[in-house]
């Protein structure tokens, strides 16, 4: 038996058969089919508890812990966060706190404590005919509980801040299994740190809220055309500033694209609450916003069970759901690049089945978040500017889409923070309760805040219960991977012990996102001219596939970046000018001619030996943003270097290299880095060193390379010439294509194929324009026609392209890209061919 079939059966004797559901269980389907996302309800646990008590769940975290090895679980609230594992777990045991849901109002009516497995939708069905309320959820079905321990955003924000300011209570069960009271006055820094630290420190239970009178709310729903977005914004930006707040308007803005109608609309919630006029006669703060031409417009008074309850019925069921966040500075120009940058996007994701796509903007005005700035532990009290939280939406319906939507959703992520870094207008917090997996909020909350909940760890879960056990929602100790210093995450890899002086020689802009830098190589000593002296070098290496640590003196951490280029460009060839290692070579353009031409950054002869880095803009990676200063300030700089890195040509050890005839390599985006460097160096006709061996390439022993290459063009337009040469590494990837169908120049039995993926083509006959382009010839070589040289596709990547089956001993695969794409691949190929047999990386 397992280790969670163990607990299963202990946790039965403890707690009865009628509160542990096995997967043969009606119950047990239900509370699957419950969750928001086809991709929790896919999860497959041991078993679920339903604890009826706050004691069922203290013998429950203590019997999870008697095992020799501890059993994985999670906890679930109202089971309202997308992604897969976050409230559910495969092969563990789900802590369902569906049955604490009991309420109660005390007797002065001043606050109400709810069990956590309780909905919003049941408190305000209760407070109502009271005319009162809380500061809770929008929408009926959330949980008490998740919502309350990630922050909370209400109806009511405006006047009273996050949900989890209005809380005056945490009853919550410990690792150990006590069951304590965290508040003002009993467990203060634990109350501090539940206000945004989610399942860091125990299971809470019940939470306890302020109330406050209320009647019924003023709501409205407007929806504009999307040329009018200049006019939406300017109202937004203008209702969320201090001078026109309003702490009674409460109101969202969602640019939102569904495949059903084709459609992209502006669709604005405006609510206000207190009502003091009628229907006819709405709040004075929208009467501009009002005022617009509109598709359509609705407004009605209503009270807060029916407005949930109208909230919730938006999510369709039986979706798959995403989201990803960012916070941005309000301002029209920011919040305009935001918009632009998602509808450049919508075009690669229009073929999705009955998707819904959006980007919607929710205020958060200092008068908002600084209400219990220094009694949560969000993070946000050093702020004094009107932020607008910005979370990408998507809903679908077929797993087979799942990468294509995660990975445009992340593009555009990634685009917007770029646009708003450029304009000024990027803030570093992550909403906890909108974040992605791969988005780890708690340490965008500053070193203050995580200080604080590591220090409350270490005294309530010493033994890192609910961080290594819990491998859902977010911990204290494990930040985002881009926010880890490169040589922290990286420490258990690889690297070589020696640091080499370069000098930076090259800067070539690809396209806006991306530039190439050429590092020339010389060594000892780093300040004087003799180090450029060839007969002063010592041994430069790396295996194709590595990273370089990048120390830049003037920045205390080391960037990491892959290197691009080959073994074969580290070694010397005649020395040039010395003048031009010394100065650097501008080349901040595009590369000039024909579109085959050789890159700029290409080997030639006469030079110093080089190793290449593809440097993606990061502003808020020192190194990264250091390195992309304009080039006048940084040609000729010197720099150190060390090698690392274990994501590499040739394949370990357990793979036998003699056995290898096929490679299969799969990039995603800038997961091409690696992967250009072991395809350049596999295509070479021969190895400078026999360190760095290439399989056997005879007429006997044919070798066959496929490259699958996902990618986006920087418009999603018809694709031209000058669009596709800004896409990374594609005009050296058709230059090696073309060299390997060229008789007079092909290596030794190499076939070659080449499969470009553009996501966000526009139509079919773009996919053709860009197969015309990239397949002809036009410097006379004399090429094999027996296939076209590349292969483009106006899609993603799906399964069949990999064409995997066990039988395939002698075959490799090579995956570098964005986690949601690697993950995939790397989970359906294991099983097929091997684990050994399916190497990969993936970028953040």
């Amino acid at each position: 038996m397992t280790v969670a079939s163990l607990s299963c059966a202990a946790l039965t004797a403890l707690m009865g058969q009628q509160n542990v559901a096995l997967s043969d269980n009606s119950s047990y389907a239900a509370a699957l089919s419950s969750y928001a996302s086809q991709q929790e309800a896919s999860l497959q646990p041991t078993c679920i508890i339903f604890p009826q008590t706050s004691s069922d769940v203290s013998a429950a975290v203590v019997a999870l812990q008697n095992q020799d090895q501890r059993t994985p679980f999670a906890i679930r609230s109202g089971g309202h966060t997308y992604w897969a594992g976050a409230a559910n777990i495969a092969d563990g045991v789900v802590v369902d706190l569906s049955n604490i849901n009991d309420i109660e109002l005390s007797t002065d009516q001043s606050t109400i404590t709810a069990g956590v497995g309780a909905s919003w939708g049941t408190l305000y069905s209760l407070l109502d005919p009271l005319g009162l309320s809380v500061n809770g959820g929008r929408v009926a079905g959330v949980g008490v509980g998740g919502l309350s321990l990630g922050g909370g955003i209400s109806f009511f924000s405006p006047r009273y801040g996050w949900t989890c300011d209005t809380v005056t209570n945490y009853q919550i069960v410990l690792a150990n299994g006590s069951i304590v009271d965290a508040n003002s006055q009993s467990n203060p820094d634990l109350f501090q740190a539940l206000k945004g630290g989610n399942n860091n420190f125990g299971i809470a239970t019940y939470i306890e809220f302020s109330t406050f009178p209320q009647g019924n709310l003023w709501a409205a729903s407007v929806s504009n055309d999307l040329s009018l977005a200049d006019d939406v914004i300017a109202q937004f930006v203008n209702l969320n500033s201090p001078t026109a707040y309003d702490e009674y308007a409460s109101f969202v803005m969602s640019f939102g694209y569904t495949q059903a109608q084709d459609s992209m609309v502006i669709t604005s919630d405006l609510d206000y609450t207190q009502v003091t006029q009628s229907v006819e006669n709405p709040p004075a703060v929208y009467e501009a916003w009002l005022a617009l031409p509109n598709l359509t417009s609705t407004s009605q008074i209503i009270n807060m069970s029916s407005l949930s309850v109208a909230d919730q019925s938006i999510q369709p069921d039986g979706a798959r759901s995403l989201s990803l966040v960012t916070t941005l500075l309000s301002n029209t120009s920011v919040i305009k690049a935001a918009s632009e940058a998602w509808q450049a996007n919508v075009p690669s994701i229009t073929n999705v089945p009955n998707i819904s796509f959006a980007l919607t903007f929710e205020p958060l005005p200092p008068s908002f978040y600084s209400r219990g700035a220094r009694t949560n532990s969000l993070g946000l009290a050093n702020r004094n500017e009107s932020l607008a939280i910005a979370v990408i939406t998507a809903n679908w319906f077929t797993s087979t889409d799942d990468t294509l939507v995660n990975t445009t959703m992340q593009s555009l992520l990634d685009n917007v923070n770029s646009a708003a870094t450029e304009l000024g207008g990027s803030d570093s917090f992550i909403y906890l309760n909108y974040a992605g997996q791969y988005q780890n909020s708690i340490s965008s909350y500053g070193n203050q805040s995580v200080a604080l909940l590591q220090e409350v760890r270490r005294r309530v879960d010493p033994s890192l219960v609910f961080t290594e056990q819990v491998p859902g929602g977010v911990t204290t100790m494990t930040p985002r991977k881009d926010s880890i210093p490169h040589e922290t995450r990286t420490a258990a890899e690889p690297r070589q012990n020696k640091l080499y002086t370069v000098r930076l020689a090259r800067v070539e802009q690809v396209n806006p996102s991306v530039r190439l830098l050429r590092l020339a190589l010389p060594q000892e000593p780093p300040s004087d001219e003799s180090a450029f002296d060839a007969q002063s070098q010592e041994t430069f290496s790396f295996l194709p596939g590595q990273w370089l640590d990048v120390h830049i003196p003037s920045i205390p951490q080391a960037g990491g970046f892959t290197i691009t280029s080959t073994p074969a460009d580290a070694q010397p060839l005649p020395i040039p000018d010395p003048t031009i290692i010394q100065d650097g070579t501008e080349n901040l353009s595009h590369q000039q001619g024909e579109f085959g031409t050789e890159s700029a950054a290409a080997a030639s002869d006469g030079r110093y030996p080089y190793v290449e880095l593809a440097v993606q803009q990061s502003p808020s990676n020192p190194a990264a943003a250091w390195l992309w200063r304009p080039h006048k300030e940084i040609l000729g700089s010197e720099l150190r270097v060390r090698v690392g890195g274990s994501f590499v040509w040739p394949p370990p050890s357990s793979v036998r290299m003699e056995l290898i005839r096929r490679i299969v390599f799969m990039a995603g985006g800038v997961g091409i880095n690696p992967l250009i460097s072991i395809l350049s160096h596999l295509t070479e006709e021969q190895t400078p060193n026999p360190a760095f061996p290439l399989p056997e390439k005879s007429p006997n022993h044919p070798l066959h390379i496929r490259f699958l290459y996902s990618t986006q063009i920087p418009a999603p337009s018809i694709p031209d010439e000058k669009t596709l040469e800004q896409i990374l590494f594609l005009s050296r990837l058709r230059n090696i294509v073309q060299r390997t169908r060229t008789v007079t120049k092909r290596p030794a039995n190499i076939k070659l194929d080449l499969d470009l993926f553009l996501t966000n083509l526009s139509s079919p006959a773009a996919a053709t324009q860009a197969s015309e382009i990239l397949n002809k010839v036009t410097d006379g070589s004399n090429v094999s026609n027996d296939s076209p040289l590349i292969r483009v596709h106006g899609q993603r990547i799906n399964k069949d392209d990999l064409d995997a089956n066990s039988q395939q001993e002698d075959t490799v695969y090579y995956i570098c890209g964005p986690p949601p794409m690697t993950d995939e691949f790397v989970q359906y190929l294991e099983p097929v061919v091997g684990k050994e047999r399916v190497l990969y990386e993936k970028w953040w």
